[in-house]
């Protein structure tokens, strides 16, 4: 778990690159990646590729939605999106008596770990290639990436947008000059959480996510929404995948990643040189 009030004292210092102030689209975003369960009065910001799926699970099962029990959770989403609710839903006033007066929490993970987990998932499964999200994605992203940054490609590969090499991938992360314009998926979790301007009451880190989710589920009285060894320990096999595959990035592309995930690593403790050795 993450200190809440080491946080705060990260927050305020130097090298942290957190705006003052939230501008009314950060504020906007912000607000759109916070759940809220009002009968179990808690919010919870969602950070893709570090537990979400499982949260989000919890949350329409709280909501009272079931069919989805014996199909694919993440071809689910989309369609029961408005079972959620979200910070956004609300004006300001009522906004920030959920934030003052429910229980506020979210999960981290290692910022290059949850890089590296992204670009596994999205640009790597053969097994996913054919549901429809997954194409999606490949044509927006894919076939973006192969554009700019694969020297030869023939037009089957670019129409399928898919795979992508995690050089490629890396040459398109570190090509962003402005992080808000990044997916989701591989935005900085600070970027997405602003954990300097909503006073989490409890940050988890998802290498814990089996001990600190089952914390959390006793202290929100979530157990009838949640099945036993619903969440899993860490095996430690994704911090190993990353290791390898960063070691055979340049030394510039390092330095760029290490400056795009710097506020992660410095807020939620995480150690960037583990895997850049910079």
């Amino acid at each position: 778990v993450v200190s809440t009030q080491s946080t705060g004292q990260k927050c305020s210092g130097s090298d942290v690159s957190e705006p003052k102030f939230l501008a009314g689209h950060q504020k906007k975003n912000l607000y759109n990646r916070v759940f809220i369960d009002h009968k179990h009065k808690f919010a919870y910001c969602s950070v893709p590729k570090a537990a979400c799926t499982k949260w989000k699970q919890i949350l329409l099962k709280s909501s009272g939605v079931t069919m989805y029990e014996d199909k694919d959770i993440e071809d689910i989403f989309p369609h029961w999106d408005h079972q959620f609710k979200r910070l956004s839903d609300l004006d300001t006033i009522k906004a920030l008596r959920v934030l003052d007066q429910y229980y506020t929490f979210t999960f981290v993970r290692d910022p290059l770990v949850r890089l590296v987990s992204a670009w596994r998932d999205k640009f790597q499964h053969h097994s996913k290639e054919n549901r429809s999200d997954y194409i999606n994605f490949h044509h927006q992203y894919g076939r973006n990436i192969m554009r700019r940054f694969r020297a030869k490609f023939t037009p089957h590969e670019v129409e399928r947008g898919f795979p992508i090499s995690f050089q490629e991938y890396v040459d398109y992360i570190t090509s962003f000059s402005n992080v808000e314009e990044m997916n989701e998926h591989w935005i900085p979790t600070t970027t997405i959480c602003r954990p300097c301007h909503i006073s989490y009451k409890f940050v988890g880190k998802f290498e814990d996510q089996k001990e600190e989710s089952e914390y959390l589920i006793d202290k929100l009285d979530l157990h009838s929404y949640v099945p036993d060894n619903f969440f899993r320990e860490d095996s430690g096999a994704s911090r190993e995948d990353a290791r390898e595959l960063l070691r055979n990035v340049s030394e510039a592309q390092k330095q760029i990643l290490a400056k795009l995930y710097h506020d992660d690593a410095a807020i939620f403790g995480y150690d960037l040189n583990e895997y850049l050795g910079i």
